[in-house]
């Protein structure tokens, strides 16, 4: 795809993909992964902090197996949500919309107030 900043990661897999944004919008991009789990989405986010590289998974932080991926398939979601992560699961005071920084999550948008981000 032109002007994709999807890096596409060998797996039989096809839909498994590595890319980057800036989700703290601290000027660096942080790298992310996204995979499937037993037909969940999940992803993993590579960040330079604190002078070393961490590793945040949603899922592990959250402390329950969800699913998640960035939003950027949205064309049309509103500016504030854009470099945000949707998080959905079995428990809906999981479920919502998450904005990131330096290995934390902060819900910016409960799951019923979704409809409204777009």
């Amino acid at each position: 795809m032109v002007g994709s900043s999807h890096l596409y990661a060998l797996s039989e897999n096809t839909r498994d993909y590595v890319s980057y944004m800036d989700f703290d919008d601290d000027a660096f991009l942080e790298s992310y992964v996204c995979y499937s789990v037993d037909n969940k989405r999940q992803m993993v986010i590579y960040d330079y902090y604190d002078d070393a590289i961490h590793i945040t998974s949603p899922e592990k932080l959250l402390g329950k197996m969800t699913g998640s991926s960035p939003c950027i398939d949205a064309s049309n979601i509103k500016p504030e949500y854009r470099n945000c992560i949707f998080v959905f699961s079995d428990d809906e005071d999981i479920d919502g919309i998450y904005s990131y920084h330096d290995g934390q999550l902060t819900k910016k948008c409960e799951k019923d107030e979704m409809a409204y981000v777009f």
